[in-house]
């Protein structure tokens, strides 16, 4: 007798336990990690060519790019004709320094400055939702490039900037041309 009241309370604990579990996991969403395949907030690319001859590509020698009120280094001594940095998402401009022929950093050395170009990126912002795991992505608007005279700055070398596409909402084509 004591053993068929042991099964039957165990019978209604499993009962109870599987319903339970059952509910618990009805309610649960899916997992919330955003896939890589989500668009996200896309980096501003800049495409650099030769000044005299416009149609030919020119990576600039070694070039640093910092941004400009922070010491954070996006890219340090590069030789590339294309790259890709980051705009800002909680205001409408950001401004980097274009180092060209950067040198070396060394622990004792202090950042320089010599032969630095800095440009002022403005631009409006979209911010879009995309859904409770990747939150938000920002598009830019209306993006505008204006370089920045800097003192002691008397050998400028971008000779010019020129917006090819106004609104980044990819990183696949190019947003500026940069000649020097």
């Amino acid at each position: 007798m004591l053993r068929k009241k042991i099964k039957k309370f165990d019978l209604k604990i499993l009962g109870v336990s599987l319903i339970f579990l059952a509910l618990i996991n009805f309610s649960c969403q899916r997992d919330d990690i955003c896939p890589d395949s989500t668009p996200i907030t896309p980096l501003l690319r800049i495409s650099f060519f030769d000044f005299e001859n416009p149609e030919v590509p020119k990576p600039p020698t070694n070039l640093r790019v910092k941004a400009a009120d922070m010491d954070s280094i996006f890219l340090n001594r590069v030789n590339l004709s294309e790259i890709s940095i980051p705009l800002k998402t909680d205001v409408d401009f950001t401004e980097y320094e274009f180092i060209l022929n950067a040198q070396v950093i060394t622990e004792n050395d202090s950042v320089s400055t010599s032969n630095t170009d800095k440009i002022r990126f403005t631009y409006a912002r979209n911010e879009i939702y995309i859904n409770r795991a990747c939150s938000y992505k920002v598009n830019y608007i209306n993006l505008k490039a204006s370089p920045q005279t800097l003192a002691e700055d008397t050998d400028r070398w971008i000779k010019n900037i020129v917006v090819e596409e106004e609104n980044i909402e990819n990183e696949t084509n190019t947003h500026i041309f940069i000649y020097h």
